[in-house]
């Protein structure tokens, strides 16, 4: 567990939990809930009710938000390509933002995990990032549609689309690498 929160997808724990002093919180990044051994998160949620039940809420809710992208009728142009894979956001002259890709086509992408002020119709701009790949990929777009933290994003458009192409391919093949 953590002092600080690294990324909004962090599990934050508090209370009466082992480890953590009373009336403190720490956090738990998601790639370390990846690792655990299922029979310890099992026992663990056995003994704490009110933790399962937020974490199924929270599963129940994604994998709404999944299926309603993928059987929603598609007015879109381009094949989106699933990622789901955390990525820093780098705004120009602001901090980086830790955020998550959910998909991305050659006309827009959707992100959870998205800066709060973010609302439908603000053009954003920023460059995305990987880990050794600060300027992956610098896009400039428009809100679409929020839905609690999840964006939608359209690209505005460029003087030359077929770079902007190459650039996003380029940037599916790292995102899909692993890096």
């Amino acid at each position: 567990m953590h002092e600080a929160r690294s990324s909004p997808g962090d599990l934050e724990v508090g209370g009466e939990v082992a480890g953590v002093p009373s009336g403190s919180t720490r956090y738990v990044r998601y790639e370390d809930l990846l690792r655990l051994p299922q029979d310890s998160v099992w026992t663990f949620l056995a003994g704490h009710p009110l933790v399962e039940t937020r974490l199924r809420t929270l599963s129940i809710y994604r994998r709404t938000m999944r299926l309603h992208s993928l059987l929603a009728p598609s007015t879109r142009n381009d094949p989106r390509i699933r990622l789901d894979r955390e990525v820093e956001l780098r705004p120009p002259g602001g901090r980086p933002i830790t955020a998550r890709i959910e998909d991305l086509s050659h006309g827009g992408a959707c992100l959870s995990a998205a800066p709060d002020s973010w609302r439908p119709g603000d053009k954003v701009s920023f460059a995305l990032a990987l880990p050794g790949q600060p300027d992956l990929l610098q896009l400039a777009a428009r809100v679409r549609w929020r839905m609690s933290d999840v964006v939608g994003l359209v690209f505005e458009p460029i003087a030359s689309p077929h770079q902007r192409s190459r650039q996003i391919d380029k940037a599916v093949r790292a995102l899909l690498a692993g890096g």
